[in-house]
């Protein structure tokens, strides 16, 4: 149990600040390699409820985690601490190729040795982009603290997994020598950053924004000109990780200290805070604000205090003053604020520099669990913030806190308690949002960090982090699947209203109870925040916990194609695609040959040739769409290509207009089929014929007494097999009948009449005997 805080004991007058820092940063190291618990530095929160599950936080199942420079003393030890409410393996991809695998058991601490695997990758040039993060992943989510571990200075920080990472950051620190920023990318790809500074950076001016193009796992880093880095705005296509630190910095009445913070994205920054003075009985905290937009307005208790625009910072406290407060700031617009201390009394230890970011009362979580060094630190304590109507209930390790070791906040329904606590691991709950910082003070050395935060979109969520119900989703995180926000039956939300989103933005008009998963989602993570009022009759807004990545779906309708046209060598097969669910944005065509591909053969009609006889033929279509698994369908395979018909019409002879009959056959047509007869070249259709049970047609046509003498062509035409054939023939000219000369040669005359008239009487009796004759061999045909 909390013990009451000793009086203050006078302060040294020349303390030996560097050998005592030394020291106590020594003991640090062997404190936070044995102390075991949920938390290290800033504790894992403990196991939440549905609810407080549904908030992003410093928990998580993937992180990007990099280390600026502390090289003041030569090169550092680097450490990483792993903890978290279950047993979880923890696979990391370390900055030099080389990998690790982890095993965290539930409420201890795992301790990583990271100094050689970062011994070329750290954040110390003046401006690069050869750092690299350790990308590290958990089967369960955990959360990761480093050391940043030096002879005479350290400092250790709270990561962000990448589901509370965002898009849009700015930086902010104690500004003083070597003030940096840096950028870790954390999408898959490349990802393009825009930094653009508040002062200048290196050599880039203030105000002038410039872009750097990072992969994943890269860092680029930058040193301000100045003193300060902070205001600088950073923006970034994909989610990116971002820290702001001081390599040597003086707070109030100190040595110099380097300290770092990793950046909460400005989505989850706040406008009403409780200022958690530490317990230096001699200086107040001071505290830096910043902000993201013009016309900010900073509110201390009843007080306007500043009006800051985008990327201004407002600093105050710091006084010589007495007894610590917690004071009530507030903005009209979203603002960051980092708390930080230096020498003093604190509790008769003279402390040493250190920071912390405020939690927005909106961002408070309802429970925690922390941990105190083993050792080197005479004086550890909690600060605990809880609402007034929670005092009583409020538990320390499973025991309420004695109501009277709170005091209200004046004007606030808050109430702070400020325990002494000795070193060891610490669960502290309450019935709602709860604000813990840890604190530790020795001579000339101290710690602080905020127990932990959600880091909630307040700007899609104005709830914050504390919803009384809770939002899940249920569906397969499937692109092409239904997804269902349901909130909890037991605290239901009265006149809900929903909003989808992808990777934490919104999705344009997706706004009801269901949504249908999309290849815009693919790989991304999908959540629900629905809006409506509480049983308290407060309107609430519940956040769901992200689906698993979205994975590709399969086409809910893949038709299998059509096959038209006649299986026949020199005839053309076309395929018939029918609209696949949802449309395929891409479709190819394969056409195949006994099953295997035949090259060039993948257009939608395929034209048979003399290699297909005797094989099947089939097509193959491949379907395409993002968000989708490509598929394959296959057409049925044909009849065994036969080969084309073939017109065996005899070679013959006929002379024209003596009604000569043309024979002609054919093979090869499809039984049953008609077949037309035609000659050529002027085309005459001769007649038709039926392909018999065997594809053979034969006839014959008499041959038109117009047909000219020469060489001619007998056309199959197969209707059904579409088949085209072709033969010659001869066709020859009718005789001519001589005459004689002397005829020729008389003269016409008179006498000569009645010998014409003869001439006649002769060629019409021959003419008749014609007739007859063939009137003859036409009976003897038939």
């Amino acid at each position: 149990m909390p013990v009451p805080l000793p009086s203050a004991a006078p302060r040294p007058t020349s303390p030996k600040r560097r050998r005592s820092l030394r020291s106590a940063a020594m003991a640090v190291v062997t404190a936070l390699a044995v102390t075991v618990g949920a938390g290290l530095i800033a504790g894992a929160p403990a196991a939440a409820s549905a609810a407080e599950a549904a908030v992003p936080t410093t928990l998580g199942s993937e992180f990007f985690v990099t280390f600026d420079d502390n090289t003041i003393d030569g090169p550092p030890t680097l450490l990483l601490y792993l903890s978290g409410p279950n047993d979880s393996t923890v696979s990391i991809l370390w900055p030099d190729g080389a990998s690790s695998t982890e095993s965290v058991l539930a409420n201890t601490v795992t301790t990583v040795d990271a100094t050689a695997h970062f011994a070329a990758f750290q954040n110390t040039a003046v401006e690069s982009q050869t750092g690299r993060a350790a990308h590290i992943t958990a089967t369960s989510p955990v959360t990761i603290y480093g050391l940043n571990l030096s002879t005479y200075t350290s400092d250790a920080f709270v990561s962000l997994p990448v589901e509370s990472l965002g898009i849009a950051y700015r930086a902010l620190t104690f500004g003083s020598s070597g003030s940096r920023l840096s950028v870790v990318a954390t999408g898959a790809g490349t990802t393009t950053v825009t930094v653009t500074s508040q002062t200048a950076l290196n050599a880039h001016p203030a105000g002038t924004p410039y872009d750097i193009t990072l992969a994943q796992g890269e860092v680029y880093t930058v040193t301000g000109t100045g003193t300060d880095v902070s205001g600088t705005l950073i923006t970034a296509d994909k989610k990116i990780g971002v820290t702001g630190s001081t390599f040597c910095v003086n707070i109030g009445f100190s040595a110099c200290d380097h300290v770092v913070e990793v950046m909460p994205p400005i989505t989850a920054w706040g406008m009403d805070f409780l200022l958690p003075d530490s317990i230096n009985s001699q200086y107040r905290d001071s505290y830096r604000v910043l902000a993201n937009e013009d016309g900010t307005v900073l509110t201390l208790g009843d007080t306007v205090i500043a009006t800051l625009n985008a990327g201004e910072v407002h600093t105050f406290g710091g006084a010589r003053e007495g007894s610590p407060l917690v004071q009530v700031l507030t903005s009209n617009k979203p603002v960051l604020v980092l708390n930080g201390f230096g020498g003093g009394d604190y509790a008769g230890q003279t402390g040493d520099p250190a920071t912390t970011l405020v939690a927005p009362t909106r961002q408070l979580l309802k429970s925690y669990t922390v941990a105190t060094p083993a050792s080197g630190f005479a004086v550890n304590t909690l600060t605990v913030i809880a609402k007034t109507d929670n005092v009583g209930t409020v538990t320390l390790n499973n025991v309420a806190i004695d109501a009277a070791e709170f005091t209200p906040v004046a004007s606030t329904a808050y109430s702070v308690a400020r325990l002494l606590v000795a070193p060891g691991s610490y669960a502290i709950s309450a019935q709602s949002g709860v604000a813990v910082y840890v604190e530790g003070f020795n001579s000339n050395n101290s710690y602080a960090y905020s127990g932990g935060y959600a880091n909630v979109n307040l700007i899609d969520n104005p709830g914050g982090s504390n919803p009384l119900t809770s939002a899940t989703i249920t569906g397969d995180p499937v692109v092409g699947q239904i997804l269902t926000a349901v909130v909890d039956e037991a605290l239901p939300l009265t006149d809900p209203s929903y909003i989808w989103m992808r990777d934490g933005v919104a999705i344009d008009g997706a706004t009801s109870a269901d949504y249908t998963l999309v290849g815009a989602d693919l790989n991304k993570v999908i959540s629900v925040a629905v809006t409506g009022t509480n049983a308290q009759s407060e309107p609430e807004t519940a956040t769901s916990p992200g689906t698993a990545a979205i994975v590709a779906g399969p086409f809910r309708s893949t038709a299998v194609p059509t096959v038209t046209g006649h299986a026949v060598v020199n005839q053309t097969l076309t395929a018939s695609v029918p609209d696949w669910s949802p449309v395929a944005s891409e479709v190819t065509v394969q056409w195949m040959r006994d099953g295997v591909a035949i090259d060039g053969a993948t257009a939608l009609s395929y034209l048979l040739v003399a290699e297909d006889e005797g094989t099947t033929i089939s097509v193959a279509v491949t379907g395409s769409s993002t968000g989708y698994v490509t598929a394959t369908t296959v057409s049925a395979m044909s009849i065994a290509v036969t080969p084309a018909a073939s017109n065996t019409t005899p070679a013959q002879t006929l002379t024209a207009g003596d009604g000569g009959m043309i024979a002609v056959s054919g093979v090869d047509f499809v039984p049953g089929e008609t077949v037309e007869v035609w000659l050529h070249s002027t085309p005459v259709l001769l007649g038709t014929l039926v392909a018999a049970a065997d594809g053979t047609v034969t006839g014959s046509f008499a041959l038109p007494a117009a047909t000219p003498a020469g060489v001619h062509h007998i056309v199959l035409i197969g209707l059904l097999s579409g088949s085209v054939t072709s033969a010659d023939i001869t066709v020859t000219a009718p005789a001519v009948v001589a005459t004689s000369s002397l005829d020729t040669a008389l003269p016409t005359t008179g006498i000569n009449a009645g010998l014409t008239g003869w001439v006649a009487l002769l060629l019409a009796l021959s003419g008749l005997a014609l007739v007859l004759a063939r009137r003859r061999r036409v009976r003897a045909r038939n």
